[in-house]
This record gives structure tokens, C-alpha cells and sequence, in this order.
């Protein structure tokens, strides 16, 4: 029951809506639809292979153009009595250059200091430190730069402390400062001397030292430096052009296949089928055709002769025909004579009566003959070479000379 008051009340909105349901239906099962539907999903394929590609394109150019941007190396200070302290940092790993830096690019090597706020140290005044960059035990670069920790009066020294109390209480920080020294700028290193290992030396022993690194940071210029300091722009540029390329060399890659496809399907229809038999004869093909060609014009010059060979033949065939005919069939005896003498006289009368009425015969038959003979050369001139050799046999054939 409620069913039946649901579908009644539903029944106005289903017929006033059924049209649009169909067309809606009919739009997305329609083969359009889905050929657009196809085509619309290879097309997405496509862009997101091509994009990826691209993006790993210009990845993988990133990683090999652009170079680390810094190399950060730690120094191991060494104290020896009355001797000032150094430390020998060594470039290699396990005694084999790793290309550390790359050629042709401008490095600033800097040495970074975290020293206490001691009064010593604040008394201490300047010191050197020396920098000795080495390939295989030759020395290549050489600096030495001066140093002195930061002043800080006696009052602004104690509003530092108060203001970092808890966190120097918690031990999240130091008393301490960090002292920079830029010891080479814009250091380019040589392909056949390449930088092995790094000696630093400080002129003071009495300078205190938490720890110490040294830094080769790269200096970009140009082309790097965009693709450093501003990535997303240069990525997009490049990418596009990446895809460019890869458009055209994928209209071209499948425009070659398309010619090369078509070729080869009109090679493959326009071969010729060779059964097991014309196998081994097929390499002697161009000797029969030799062969063939010679005897058509041989039989092109016997064509006259056989022509009048034919002639010959049939005025030949008339005689034998006339003189082979039995008296009976020239003229028909009369079997009533009774004497031989009135049968010879009679004979020969027939003979003269047969010898007027076969004559013109013989004239209409040797007409047709040579009429013939005319119609056959006109007919032979008019074939072309490859039936000559046919004509030639039917008219060798002895059938067609004594066809009466």
C-alpha cells in the first residue's frame, strides 16, 4: 500500500523528467561519447608521461649541473707543548678522491670558531689562523686572516646572562661565540690539481676552543645561480622546454614508423608467391628470358618464309587433290553403255566437260587460298611478339594445310 501511494505520487515527476533521462542516457552510451571518452583519457596519459618525463629530465640535469652548495669538513685542533695548535683535515675518503669540488666553479672557504666568553679568551686579543690547501703534498692555495672575539662590556655581559638564564640553566645554550673567518674567496679549483686535504694552524695556544669546521660554500653565477636561488621558475621554463622537444621527436618518431609501416605492407602485397617448385629454377630466370627474347626475333625473320611455304603448300595440295580424284567423282560412267569404245568416247567427253567445270573451282578455291594467305600475314603482323611463336605452329600443323 505505501508503495503504491509513493509510485503514485512519484509517477508526475518520473514522466516529466523521463526525457531528459533518456537524453542524458543515450549522450553517455553513445559510441561519440565513448570514442571522446577514449580519446580524452589517452590524451591525459600522454600529458602526465610526457610531464613526468620531463620533470625527470630536468631533475636529473639538476643534480648533474648544479653542485653542492656547501661542504662542511670538522677540525680536530692538535695541542702540542710550545708549538701553536693545528689540524690537518683530510678531503679523501679512505685514500681515494671523491671529486669533492666541482671544476670551474668559484668556492669561498671560510673557518667557523665557537669559543667560550672566558675573560682569557676576551684578554687574549687578535691571533692568526693560517690555511693551506694541498694536492698531493704540494701546496696550492695559502692564506692566513686575523681574528679577535667580539667586545662585550662588563654590564652588557650581565643583561646577556639574565636574559638567556633558563635556557642556560636547561642547557640549550652556551656562553659562547661563533667567529666566521673568510679565509679564500672565489677559490677555483684546478682539474689536474685537485685539493686533497686542508691544513689550518692557529698563531695562539692560549685561545680557547669549543670546536671548529671548515666550509668551501659554492659561489653560483649565471645559469646556476638562478636554478639555485630560484627554482620554480627556471623549473617551469626548462620543463616546458623539455616537452617541446619531446612533442616534435614523438611527431617525428611516429611519422617514420607510419612510412616505414606502409612500405612495408606494399613490399609485402606486390611480392611475388614462389611454390616449392619455381624455387630451383628461380636462378635461372634471367637465362630463359635470354633465351626466350632470341628465339621470338628468330622467329620474327621466319615469319615471311612461312608464309610463303604456306602458299606453296596449298596451290601444292589442289594439284595432288585434282590428280588424286578417282574418274567416278570427276565424272560419274553411265553404267547403260554397252560398248567399250562409246564408254571411252564417253570418258573422254566427261574428261573434257570435267576438265571445263573444275576449272572454275580450282580458280575460286586458289582466290580463297591466297585470301587467306594475305588475311594470315596481315593477322601475324598485327600480333605482338609473344604469339608469334603460336602462329608459327598452327601454321606448321599439318591439319590446317588439308583441312578439306
Amino acid at each position: 500500500m505505501l508503495m503504491e501511494i509513493i509510485s503514485f505520487f512519484l509517477s508526475p515527476l518520473s514522466y516529466l523528467f523521463e526525457p531528459y533521462f533518456s537524453r542524458a542516457t543515450n549522450v553517455f552510451t553513445s559510441r561519440k561519447t565513448q570514442r571522446t571518452a577514449v580519446k580524452s583519457i589517452f590524451i591525459f596519459l600522454l600529458v602526465v608521461i610526457l610531464v613526468t618525463i620531463a620533470f625527470l629530465a630536468y631533475l636529473g640535469f639538476y643534480m648533474i649541473y648544479v653542485p653542492k652548495i656547501a661542504h662542511v669538513k670538522p677540525i680536530y685542533l692538535q695541542y702540542e707543548n710550545d708549538k701553536p695548535p693545528y689540524a690537518i683535515v683530510d678531503f679523501t675518503e679512505n685514500g681515494q678522491y671523491d671529486a669533492l669540488l666541482t671544476a670551474d666553479q668559484a668556492y669561498d672557504v671560510s673557518i667557523d670558531l665557537y669559543v667560550p666568553n672566558s675573560d682569557r679568551n676576551i684578554a687574549l686579543g687578535n691571533f692568526m689562523i693560517g690555511l693551506g690547501l694541498r694536492a698531493k703534498n704540494e701546496t696550492v692555495q695559502f692564506s692566513s686572516r686575523p681574528c679577535i672575539l667580539t667586545y662585550q662590556s662588563g654590564m652588557l655581559r650581565v643583561f646577556s646572562t639574565l636574559w638567556r638564564l633558563i635556557p642556560l640553566v636547561l642547557g640549550f645554550t652556551k656562553e659562547d661565540q661563533k667567529l666566521k673567518i673568510v679565509m679564500l674567496e672565489n677559490m677555483i679549483e684546478s682539474e689536474e690539481k685537485p685539493i686533497t686535504e686542508a691544513l689550518i694552524t692557529i698563531s695562539n695556544s692560549h685561545l680557547e676552543v669549543y670546536n671548529a669546521h671548515i666550509r668551501l660554500d659554492a659561489h653560483f653565477r649565471g645559469l646556476r645561480y638562478f636554478m639555485y636561488y630560484h627554482p620554480i621558475p627556471t623549473a617551469i621554463t626548462f620543463m616546458s622546454m623539455f616537452l617541446t622537444w619531446e612533442i616534435l621527436f614523438s611527431i617525428f618518431a611516429w611519422r617514420s614508423f607510419v612510412s616505414w609501416w606502409k612500405n612495408k605492407a606494399v613490399a609485402m602485397q606486390n611480392a611475388p608467391i614462389i611454390s616449392e617448385g619455381e624455387v630451383g629454377t628461380s636462378n635461372n630466370t634471367d637465362e630463359n628470358q635470354d633465351e626466350d627474347s632470341d628465339r621470338t626475333w628468330l622467329e620474327v625473320g621466319r615469319l615471311g618464309d612461312t608464309v610463303e611455304r604456306n602458299t606453296n603448300d596449298n596451290e601444292t595440295s589442289e594439284s595432288e587433290y585434282e590428280s588424286s580424284r578417282p574418274g567416278s567423282v570427276i565424272s560419274p560412267a553411265d553404267d547403260n553403255d554397252d560398248t567399250a569404245s562409246t564408254e571411252s568416247d564417253d570418258q573422254f567427253d566427261d574428261d573434257d566437260q570435267t576438265e571445263g567445270s573444275a576449272t572454275p573451282t580450282s580458280r575460286s578455291r586458289r582466290s580463297t587460298t591466297s585470301a587467306e594467305a594475305s588475311t594470315n600475314e596481315s593477322e601475324l603482323d598485327d600480333r605482338p611478339s609473344s604469339s608469334i611463336s603460336t602462329a608459327v605452329l598452327q601454321s606448321r600443323s599439318p591439319n590446317r594445310r588439308t583441312g578439306y
